[in-house]
């Protein structure tokens, strides 16, 4: 059970029940937040045996944690007992994340926030003893844009095909990221027809394509794509490409062999590999059963590729290719101009509903489609004051389950918490530039594709810039 606790006459009853779970032997967290004193015992809290639930004599035991909530480098007391006095034996986590102990008596440890923990379970250890604590919410304090890749005056028809480190490299109105096992990024260079790989260290190569138009598999630059998409890559690095010119979907493998698995030719028909048609793929997201979700912009569908045996199907939305803002069942859902897709943990298929202004969430075991953030841009509220989002194109999700997206024609990149928040965390809404620096100050201009590399780490195909950006958030 968990209460919450005003300030003021109430806490003399709340220090009353500290008091008791301590004389009792059992821990109780005792925590200050917004909401006023919370209080919680073991069994809510997740204790293990081995841990704060140990109640031998001499064994450690965490009593509270204060504040709950702060931004890197915040100041924070744990209270209990039998923590002892050696810094060295303790350790302290901030989901996951090691924080530097400061100090350590018998009943407290002080300690800091560390950079980019976010959000998560704190966690001590005495003596090779865990003790699970409540969780602290991590406040961004800092969030930074720089360029990785590319520049606007490397970009463009003149000079885009370009490789070369960072800013050297030049590239063509890029469209989608992906990442593999080894740190590399690769990103559909729409304008130059070719696919490009980003090493760690910034140095930009051709993996496949060589920047001319055309449609043939091969090895690397003698393949040929013509205005690729959409991308994304499964556990043994395969990448799939939504080459949407060619109205194809392609496979290359890790040494850059580049195969057609599905789709030729312009049209619109469920069929295995070849047989299908597609019009104008753009997003393209792996599932969790060996299959392969892919965005039908123009027919306003999402489509599903088996991996097995190469079937393509209409997997939400209507077979005759209507637009509309309906949820409910994959059959009577409607989209309008769907772009980017990513897939969370939790089996959801988030699609970026561009011209419907949504996030939209598709619940792959339950078969049913919901709107996750935005609204119809056609609706009457939207007579009246600018949509919440416009054509957002780019989708991504870390493994908290924070959405990350690109308002593309507001200029900027938003995310979306558990609670459903929206917060712009880079990019000045409806100003469209080029600039780093300061989240709040940077510019882009029509970002497209999103990826969340790591913890902290966010990259865009910021695409009418010609530039792949770096978004640091501390």
């Amino acid at each position: 059970m968990i209460g919450a606790f005003l300030m003021g006459p109430v806490m003399r009853l709340f220090c009353a029940f500290f008091l008791m779970g301590v004389l009792m032997d059992h821990v109780w967290f005792c925590v200050s937040g917004p909401g006023g004193w919370v209080w919680a015992n073991e069994s809510v809290a997740g204790y293990s045996p081995s841990g704060a639930g140990d109640m031998k004599e001499g064994a450690p035991k965490l009593f509270s944690v204060c504040p709950l909530m702060g931004p890197k480098r915040t100041a924070v007391v744990i209270e209990g007992r039998n923590f002892g006095s050696d810094p060295d034996m303790v350790e302290v986590r901030f989901n996951g994340t090691r924080a530097e102990v400061q100090s350590v008596s018998g009943a407290r440890i002080t300690t800091e926030v560390p950079a980019r923990a976010f959000t998560g379970v704190l966690t001590v250890k005495v003596g090779g003893i865990w003790l699970l604590g409540p969780e602290f919410e991590y406040e961004v304090s800092e969030v930074k844009v720089s360029t990785f890749a590319g520049r606007p005056d490397h970009g463009g028809f003149d000079g885009s095909f370009r490789n070369g480190i960072g800013k050297e490299a030049g590239f063509d109105r890029p469209r989608d990221l992906a990442r593999d096992s080894k740190g590399n990024l690769f990103v559909a260079d729409f304008g130059n027809h070719a696919i490009r790989k980003i090493g760690p260290n910034g140095r930009v190569s051709t993996f496949a394509g060589n920047g001319v138009a055309g449609d043939a598999d091969g090895l690397g630059v003698r393949a040929r794509f013509k205005f690729p998409q959409g991308l994304t890559i499964d556990g043994a690095d395969n990448i799939y490409v939504a080459d949407t010119g060619n109205h194809a979907i392609k496979r290359i493998d890790p040494s850059g062999r580049v195969a057609t698995i599905a789709g030729r030719a312009q049209g619109y028909r469920d069929g295995k590999g070849p047989d299908a048609r597609f019009d104008y793929p753009s997003g393209i997201a792996m599932g969790g059963q060996n299959d392969l979700y892919v965005s039908e912009t123009r027919s306003h569908t999402i489509r599903r590729i088996s991996l097995d045996d190469f079937e393509v199907t209409t997997y939400a939305g209507s077979k005759w290719r209507h637009s509309g803002t309906a949820n409910g069942n994959l059959k009577t859902a409607r989209f309008r101009f769907p772009s980017g897709l990513a897939m969370d943990d939790n089996g959801n298929l988030l699609v970026a509903d561009t011209y419907n202004d949504m996030v939209r969430a598709i619940d792959l075991s339950a078969g049913t489609v919901r709107t996750l953030a935005g609204g119809d841009r056609n609706s009457d509220v939207k007579k009246t004051k600018p949509p919440m989002f416009y054509c957002p194109r780019g989708v991504a999700v870390d493994k908290q389950g924070i959405v990350s997206m690109t308002d593309t024609k507001n200029q900027c990149i938003r995310r979306i918490d558990l609670e459903g928040r929206i917060v712009t965390i880079a990019g000045v809404p409806n100003s469209k530039g080029y600039k780093d620096g300061q989240g709040s100050e940077a510019k882009f201009s029509n970002p497209y594709g999103i990826l969340n590399y790591d913890q902290g780490e966010i990259y865009v195909a910021d695409t009418d810039n010609h530039a792949i950006r770096k978004i640091t958030i501390d």
